[in-house]
């Protein structure tokens, strides 16, 4: 039993960082479509356009580009802005910055971290942001921040 013990304090860590390491890479896959919707959708209507920027039902970027995410748009229940939902994701769109954000329990009000992309940065940098380092516990920061790291 004490074996055991050793052996499931030594591989439980790793075993949860891995899983959140996957988390991170369908995050970073469903930011980056968002981040592309967010681009044709400035090629379409121009820099900075209102339709880009919009964050209602009716007018955001997935509804102008045709890119749709999984889950159902809506705006209720969302941090910021219109939002799809995944078992592990909330992922939202506000004023032009697109977000991803860790649901922890259900719920983004007790998030650990989120992530942060600037939809009009041509090449997109992304940032996670937290409250007590849980970014760099997942992925190597390229650059600190005051809340988190550039990854």
């Amino acid at each position: 039993v004490l074996i055991i013990g050793i052996l499931s304090a030594i591989a439980l860590p790793q075993y949860t960082k891995t899983v959140e390491r996957s988390r991170l890479a369908e995050a970073r896959i469903v930011l980056n479509s968002m981040h592309k919707a967010y681009q044709l959708c400035e090629l379409t209507y121009g820099k900075n356009a209102s339709e880009c920027r919009e964050d209602t039902l009716d007018s955001n970027i997935f509804v102008v580009s045709g890119i749709s995410l999984p889950g159902t748009l809506q705006e209720e229940n969302c941090s910021t802005g219109v939002c799809t939902y995944t078992k592990d994701w909330e992922y939202a769109v506000s004023r032009g910055m697109l977000y991803a954000t860790r649901l922890k329990g259900g719920s983004a009000d007790d998030s650990p971290y989120y992530l942060q992309i600037n939809g009009s940065d041509a090449e997109p940098v992304l940032y996670c942001i937290d409250n007590e380092e849980h970014c760099s516990d997942f992925l190597p920061c390229a650059a600190s921040t005051e809340d988190g790291c550039r990854l």
